[in-house]
């Protein structure tokens, strides 16, 4: 019993994903994620452009503060819901000191981003830079060095800075790979829509927070229809009762995630062979009108290794 807890938690409490063009693999992490973001921003030598929902990692922030110094460019977007937090003060004190200066996004909707482009290479997930979602919650995170992914995000991060800045910016269509919402909120929930309505053998849903009412509408569908459809939830975020009780008598598979105080805080979805992860829960501001992004996968030794994460917490509740 002891052993299998061990192996739940070195391999399951921060999933991590990473896909280069040549190479894929799925965990093990380091002790914590932490430790491994801080050893991707300390490697940087030339950009540092972070769009983050919550930065408050004293080593993440120390990290950041060392690269300025060291004259890699530096560029931070967080959401503007955090200056009047308390939590927040340190960060910004030191971002300060170092002439870091944020742009303050979101406003009436979150700019609820967890990336950063560092150097040629892209993190994204659904971890914040935050002691709990680098140290304690499970998460996803994916490390990719693709060139046409990351310069998707490279330019999404100056439209995001044009825009906060008042200035006119237009991120471009989809590719049908990243999708960033609000911008790509209609091709996200076609693509979305389209691969549950066509599933054929699974659905597997592991996420923070699932009330979007046409979501749960289709994977009940499905699962009427003979396809096996898994959820795990966060039961802190169960708002929706009925929509469980319901897709309960049609054979949907749920499970609360309830490991001890920790969090669930992924935002992942595997659809046959497909997988979807990144920071966007499925609801309605999530879906469309938050600052979110995710990335469309389909490469087939990732999903496997994905949907083994996915079982193997799902056995293990």
């Amino acid at each position: 019993m002891v052993r299998g807890r061990f192996f739940f938690v070195f391999f399951l409490l921060h999933s991590f994903l990473f896909a280069a063009e040549n190479s894929i693999r799925v965990g093990p992490l380091p002790d914590h994620l932490e430790s491994f973001i801080v050893s991707l921003i300390d490697g940087a030598h030339t950009r540092l452009w972070v769009a983050m929902y919550r930065l408050t990692s004293a080593p993440c922030v120390h990290a950041l503060v060392r690269a300025k110094q060291r004259g890699v460019d530096v560029r931070v977007v967080l959401d503007r819901q955090v200056l009047g937090l308390p939590v927040h003060t340190a960060a910004r004190r030191h971002f300060a000191q170092a002439g870091i200066i944020p742009w303050w996004g979101g406003g009436g909707n979150l700019m609820h981003h967890k990336w950063a482009v560092i150097d040629n290479h892209l993190v994204t997930g659904s971890a914040n830079w935050t002691y709990a979602g680098l140290n304690k919650n499970h998460e996803v995170c994916f490390l990719c060095d693709t060139p046409a992914v990351v310069q998707r995000y490279v330019t999404h991060f100056i439209v995001l800075t044009r825009r906060i800045s008042g200035l006119a910016a237009l991120s471009p269509p989809s590719n049908g790979a990243v999708f960033f919402i609000p911008d790509h909120r209609k091709s996200f929930r076609s693509a979305l829509i389209a691969a549950i309505d066509k599933a054929e053998r699974r659905i597997c849903i592991s996420m923070y927070a699932f009330t979007s009412k046409w979501c749960w509408q289709k994977v009940i569908a499905a699962a009427a229809r003979g396809v096996l459809v898994k959820l795990i939830l966060e039961p802190s975020q169960i708002t929706t009762p009925a929509y469980i009780i319901q897709a309960q008598k049609f054979g949907v598979k749920v499970k609360k995630y309830g490991v001890n105080r920790d969090i669930l805080h992924d935002k992942c979805v595997i659809v046959d062979d497909k997988v979807w992860l990144g920071s966007m829960n499925l609801t309605g501001v999530g879906t469309s009108s938050n600052e979110e992004n995710m990335l469309l996968m389909h490469e087939p030794s990732l999903v496997t290794k994905v949907a083994a994460c996915f079982d193997r917490l799902f056995d293990g509740l």
